[in-house]
C-alpha cells in the first residue's frame, strides 16, 4: 500500500517529465514520415523534369546531350533517396526545401507550357526555335527552364547540407549555366540573331532585369 502511494505521488510530481517523454516519442514517430515526404518530393521533381521534358521538347538525335540531361535527373532523384537513408533532414531545412520544390515546379510548368509547340529543343542540341519567345516567364528571364532546374537542385542542397549535395549542386549549376551560354551562342549565329540581341538587352539570363 505504501509503495503504491509512492508511485502515485511520483506520477503526480513529474507531469512535465512525462509530457517531455511523450513529446520525444511523438517526434520520433513523425520524423520518418516527414523525412520520407521531403525526399519523395525532391525525387519526384527530378522525375517530372525528365518525363514532362520528353513530351515538350524536340530531340534532334537520340545520342545528344538531351539524353544526358535525362540521366542527370534520374541520378539526382536516386541520389536524393540514397541520402535520405543516410542523412537526417532537419525540420526547418525540410520546410524550406519543400517551398523551393513548389517554386521550381511552378516555374518549370509555366515555362514548359509557354514554349510547348514552339519548336524548342533540348539542352546542347545546337538547334534554335522558329522565333524568340518573349511571353510567360520569358518576359522576365531568358532561361526560366534552366532556372527552375537550378532551384530544384538548390532544394536538395538545403535539405541535405553536406559535401555530396554541394558537389552535385555545383556541377548542376555549372552544366545549366554553360548550357544557357551554349544556347545563346547558337541563337547569335542564327537567323534570329537580331531579334535575340534586342530581347537579350531587355532581360537577364536568370535574374530579372527591370529597365526604365
Amino acid at each position: 500500500m505504501h509503495e503504491s502511494d509512492s508511485r502515485r505521488r511520483d506520477s503526480v510530481r513529474l507531469p512535465s517529465g512525462a509530457r517531455a517523454i511523450q513529446g520525444v516519442a511523438t517526434h520520433e514517430m513523425k520524423t520518418p514520415i516527414f523525412q520520407a515526404a521531403v525526399a519523395t518530393a525532391l525525387a519526384i521533381q527530378f522525375v517530372h523534369y525528365f518525363v514532362a521534358g520528353m513530351r515538350a521538347f524536340s530531340r534532334p538525335k537520340l545520342d545528344d546531350a538531351g539524353e544526358m540531361a535525362g540521366a542527370v535527373f534520374c541520378i539526382a532523384g536516386a541520389g536524393v533517396l540514397i541520402m535520405a537513408r543516410i542523412f537526417r533532414i532537419a525540420v526547418v531545412n525540410g520546410v524550406i526545401a519543400l517551398a523551393l520544390v513548389v517554386a521550381s515546379l511552378f516555374l518549370y510548368e509555366w515555362a514548359r507550357r509557354t514554349v510547348r509547340g514552339r519548336g524548342f529543343f533540348v539542352i546542347y542540341s545546337d538547334n534554335v526555335p522558329e522565333s524568340v519567345c518573349e511571353s510567360g516567364p520569358y518576359a522576365y528571364v531568358r532561361h526560366p527552364l534552366y532556372l527552375s532546374y537550378i532551384i530544384g537542385f538548390s532544394a536538395t542542397l538545403v535539405a541535405f547540407p553536406n559535401v555530396f549535395a554541394a558537389i552535385g549542386w555545383a556541377l548542376a549549376v555549372a552544366w545549366f549555366v554553360y548550357g544557357a551560354q551554349h544556347d545563346e551562342r547558337a541563337l547569335r549565329e542564327s537567323a534570329l540573331a537580331s531579334d535575340y540581341a534586342e530581347y537579350r538587352h531587355r532581360t537577364g539570363m536568370f535574374i530579372p532585369v527591370f529597365r526604365r
